[in-house]
């Protein structure tokens, strides 16, 4: 334990000496241009590139390894969310104040499809299956359950006619205001989350969402803010924090709860009632590490999910975390804020630089 605790806080001190180290080791890149928070981020397939989607309305396609902007387009809303499609031929975003799900050439950078009543709601993390066959929305208002869960099947067009490029026909809903979801990695299940009118809990759902069964509830005190719901790599199990900020482990098949660890220092002791303004989550795509906010949501701590040991923490910078997105390798780290910054950070470096210093986690 000794060790560990000194393993961290080295870690600490190494990363927090100033912008210089991280410069000289090469161990992380800034992405700086964007006006307001980024809610929104995405790795391109091949992790070349990463798309941003801000509340400064625009979109931006940078290079992963330089910081250079590919290209950039005007939204009509203040930006939410962003994916890109498996084959990275097109980007999904969706809108902050504004039942709105655009479909992005990612070619041509056109806007080739519009979806939506467009009435005052927010759009909610669209996921679309690697077939590019359904794509599955959700809408929150947060004053009224007037949200709803929406499935559409797409079709791609390959003639060429730009506006008509990807159509999409709404397939089903499921009422109910819909704060995150996640598509497992087989593309089978998508696990989805509602506010449980408890405070800042979720009631945690899967389902299929092309089939008869109706989703089927797993707990009702997940917390968590635009993404929170984690699948391993094999689809098998769903990660998630609970409101005693705890990883919690569901199976799939079974609905169980298989497992949890506290990410709360020893010895803490909170007062009932008592939870962070939000967290967000990320599992990294091996299924081995996952990246939390810090309880002060201006820096990322790293679990190992396995074992439940915090591994390091990086250093806590101006602006709330906002979004994560790893690399399709996992050697990378992306975190955007609300001060419009996105920072890169080389995990698979830092994890070298610590194993010199012989405080390998």
């Amino acid at each position: 334990m000794r060790r560990l605790l000194f393993a961290v806080v080295a870690v600490g001190a190494v990363l927090n000496i100033g912008s210089t180290f991280a410069q000289e080791s090469e161990s992380k890149l800034i992405l700086s241009g964007h006006t307001a928070g980024v809610p929104g981020i995405a790795f391109s397939p091949d992790g070349s590139l990463l798309a941003s989607v801000s509340k400064d309305r625009t979109i931006r396609v940078w290079s992963s390894t330089t910081g250079h902007v590919e290209w950039e387009q005007q939204l009509e809303g203040v930006g939410q969310g962003i994916t890109y499609s498996a084959d990275g031929r097109w980007l999904v975003t969706n809108d902050h104040d504004w039942e709105r799900v655009c479909i992005w050439n990612t070619k041509t950078t056109e806007r080739v499809l519009k979806l939506g009543n467009e009435q005052s709601i927010r759009t909610q993390a669209p996921v679309l299956t690697d077939d590019n066959r359904y794509l599955v929305t959700g809408t929150l208002n947060w004053t009224s359950d007037q949200g709803s869960l929406t499935v559409w099947r797409c079709t791609v067009n390959e003639s060429g006619a730009s506006e008509r490029q990807f159509n999409a026909d709404e397939l089903k809903t499921f009422p109910g205001n819909i704060s995150d979801i996640a598509l497992a990695p087989n593309n089978r299940k998508i696990a989805f989350a509602k506010p449980s009118g408890d405070g800042r809990k979720q009631e945690l759902y899967q389902w299929d969402p092309t089939g008869t069964n109706e989703p089927q509830r797993l707990a009702n005190d997940v917390i968590g803010a635009a993404q929170f719901i984690n699948f391993t790599p094999d689809s098998r199990q769903i990660l998630v924090v609970d409101a005693n900020l705890c990883i919690v482990t569901y199976d799939v098949q079974s609905g169980n709860k298989l497992a949890s660890f506290s990410t709360l220092k020893k010895g803490t002791v909170r007062q009932p009632g008592e939870y962070p303004t939000y967290t967000i989550h990320k599992l990294d795509p091996h299924g081995t590490k996952m990246a939390l906010t810090s309880f002060s949501t201006l820096g990322v701590n790293l679990w190992d999910v396995k074992n439940g040991k915090l591994l390091y923490s990086l250093p806590e910078q101006e602006g709330l975390v906002y979004y994560f997105a790893w690399s399709p390798d996992g050697r990378r780290l992306a975190v955007s804020r609300s001060d419009g910054d996105i920072t890169i950070w080389n995990i698979a470096k830092i994890e070298g630089v610590l194993a010199d210093l012989e405080l390998a986690p």
